[in-house]
């Protein structure tokens, strides 16, 4: 029985018998299984793209999760660092977004385009600017709710801190 096939032009099809369409193409994944499993015992990095695509995705997921995540991401044993990092070294001075986050249908109306949660006593969001530029910027069409609403369980202290660039504050 065929399980793994290598057309003339170099393309490689496990479970796929016709892998025209990409280099490696992986189909017919039983249940319990994972499509694409990398098991590094090295300190080195696990998949490493190297894009010099201009005009398209380095990666596109079309995924079809209706209570699971898209991506996720586990890292349980770092002390420092991050889970994710997005950086740019680019010195373009267009308007450009390192994250970009779209809700694109008008009718779910309940989405959250972006939920931090943190179960820690620490700081749930922290922005550090080191440019002399706008750090937080609300650009809101609403015209029925507020643009903005902070809501807080806080007794002793405010919930709202501004610091200027002396150390004074209003709460």
């Amino acid at each position: 029985t065929e399980s793994m096939r290598i057309s003339s032009s170099g393309n490689v099809g496990i479970g796929d018998t016709n892998p025209d369409e990409a280099k490696l193409s992986i189909t017919g994944v039983l249940a319990g299984d994972a499509a694409l499993r990398i098991d590094n015992d090295q300190n080195t990095n696990a998949i490493e793209i190297d894009s010099e695509a201009t005009s398209a995705n380095a990666i596109y997921i079309d995924a079809e999760s209706t209570t699971g995540h898209t991506i996720d991401v586990r890292s349980d044993v770092f002390t420092s660092g991050s889970s994710l990092s997005v950086s740019s070294d680019s010195s373009s001075s267009t308007a450009r977004k390192l994250v970009n986050i779209v809700n694109d249908n008008t009718g779910a109306t309940e989405t959250t385009a972006l939920y931090i949660q943190q179960d820690a006593a620490a700081k749930g969001l922290f922005i550090e600017s080191n440019a002399d530029r706008v750090s937080f910027q609300v650009d809101s069409d609403a015209t029925t709710q507020n643009v903005s609403y902070i809501s807080s369980d806080t007794v002793t202290a405010g919930s709202l801190m501004v610091l200027t660039s002396d150390s004074s504050s209003t709460t």
